[in-house]
């Protein structure tokens, strides 16, 4: 038996990021593959495991992909432009990057939601949801201080978020960054801005750092922990390279390596072929031809065919 739906017609478009593990981690039972363009997505994770470096880092690609422009609130005021813009053109974005404006937080996030109705922007970025401070914290005294409010207007700017999605004729998607904490009393870990936004999240995923290099470089694990648009909990890897931003050579290397496809024994191997140490590798990183290999053999493992940009409808 089929069911149809009438009335509006709704698509979930998929952007394949290129890389292999991460692609394949919202994957759905009909086998679409790729990062599910709706909503709010959340990146969440411990300091410094490179939650900024990815939100820019997909956010680059997929405003690339479709041709249109970010809006960013950074609310953490810790943005570095030349950084961002190596992440974002290594990316392969060259578009316009809009840094919302205002006093306070909520005036950024207003003026960062009013930005994204226009139809030429597809990405916002929010960085960070733990950063946000409700005016009541910002002009008052400290005992004015409340995470209710800060929940609340985390609560207000997601579904508002969402509602702007609806009624483009072009597809959004809100990045927002968040700290992992610990619940009091040790019972697990959460994130900050309260639990509307838990639900309200399209895609949620949690990274940390597997492996550091001492250039600063690291190898992030991650792992979905809700997928509105298939399968949760599976997990990717990516490689982030520092000062140039998540590598896709290096990605699909490690991707090979933790796939079982190649081997890392002191050096990395691919067959019978021995690339050299892994921090030789990194040195000489700039040269896309070492990894042509990796990525060859990744192909021929995938289950579908390659295309920049697929589309799903509501099941």
């Amino acid at each position: 038996m089929t069911v149809t739906f009438t009335g509006q017609e709704r698509k979930t478009l998929r952007v394949l990021t290129g890389f292999y593990t991460f692609d394949r981690a919202f994957k759905n039972k009909k086998g679409d593959i790729g990062l599910p363009i709706r909503g709010m997505s959340e990146i969440s994770g411990y300091p410094g495991v490179g939650k900024s470096t990815l939100a820019y880092t997909l956010g680059g690609i997929i405003a690339s992909q479709l041709n249109a422009n970010i809006a960013l609130s950074d609310l953490e005021d810790h943005l570095d432009p030349d950084f961002m813009g190596t992440v974002l053109s290594n990316a392969g974005f060259l578009g316009n990057v809009y840094n919302a404006k205002g006093a306070l937080d909520h005036e950024k996030l207003e003026d960062m939601l009013k930005k994204l109705k226009a139809e030429d922007y597809a990405v916002g970025i929010i960085d960070s949801v733990g950063a946000i401070s409700p005016v009541s914290e910002a002009e008052g005294g400290l005992e004015d201080a409340s995470m209710g409010r800060r929940a609340k207007l985390v609560a207000i700017m997601a579904r508002r978020a969402i509602k702007i999605g609806s009624i483009k004729d072009t597809p959004l998607i809100v990045f927002t960054t968040n700290h992992v904490h610990q619940v009091m009393g040790g019972r697990g870990t959460t994130t900050s801005g309260g639990v509307v936004k838990d639900y309200l999240s399209t895609t949620r995923m949690r990274i940390s750092i597997k492996e550091t290099f001492d250039d600063g470089s690291s190898l992030i694990g991650g792992k979905v922990d809700k997928n509105s648009f298939g399968f949760g909990k599976r997990t990717f890897f990516l490689f982030n390279l520092a000062g140039y931003g998540i590598h896709a050579g290096l990605t699909a290397m490690y991707d090979c390596i933790m796939l079982g496809i190649a081997k890392s024994d002191r050096t990395i191997k691919l067959g019978d072929t021995s690339f050299g140490y892994p921090k030789k590798i990194i040195e000489v990183a700039e040269d896309q031809e070492i990894f042509v290999p990796f990525i060859n053999a990744l192909k021929e493992r995938s289950e579908q065919n390659t295309v920049s940009i697929t589309e799903e409808a509501d099941e």
